[in-house]
């Protein structure tokens, strides 16, 4: 007579339910990294808030932007902007030039704004002087612009794609890669 000897090993019915738990485990850390990922997304395009307000309300007690030594309007030292802040109790992020999730941001008067004649004060997400690469996502840029804007378009409105300093004339947002946002948040002439 034979012997029966008990086989080891598993299933095809064991093998799929541990296929399927592998699988929803990996949907979940996928899931889990979009969402970290979007938390980052919104905490940059919160950038122009997080310095607009102090320094609209810095405007409204003393009449003069922070960083402003002249009286001219203009954004002349911006390494004077969160000391002025902090002179008046004004809280604000981290000093600029400042990185939020790796993307700077630098705030000043910029001379020929955007291709045109005029000097404005600027915040440069993404790039500026002191930094030589922009740090922007450009379809971080894109949400930014529709935020702010309502529509994406780098030209018009008060978020523009003018190059890393703010001064280029540029044709549209590029498809991919990296840029600098410039936001004009002083007056629109």
């Amino acid at each position: 007579m034979r012997s029966f000897r008990e086989e080891k090993g598993f299933t095809l019915i064991e093998l799929a339910i541990v296929i399927v738990i592998i699988g929803i485990l990996l949907g979940l850390v996928l899931r889990g990294s979009d969402l970290i990922q979007g938390a980052k997304n919104k905490k940059i395009r919160a950038i122009p808030g997080k310095w607009e307000v102090p320094i609209w309300t810095y405007y409204d007690r003393e009449g003069v932007f922070p960083g402003d030594t002249t009286g001219d309007g203009l954004i002349d030292t911006p390494a004077n902007v969160p000391t002025d802040l902090d002179t008046d109790s004004i809280a604000h992020p981290p000093a600029s030039p400042a990185s939020i999730e790796g993307v700077i941001t630098e705030i000043e008067s910029v001379a020929l704004v955007c291709g045109s004649a005029v000097t404005r004060n600027a915040m440069l997400i993404g790039g500026g002087v002191a930094p030589a690469v922009a740090t922007l996502d450009v379809k971080v840029a894109k949400r930014i612009d529709e935020d702010i804007d309502g529509t994406v378009d780098g030209q018009k409105g008060r978020v523009r794609y003018c190059g890393i300093d703010g001064k280029t004339i540029e044709a549209a947002w590029p498809p991919s890669g990296n840029v600098t946002a410039t936001y004009l948040f002083d007056k629109i002439p």
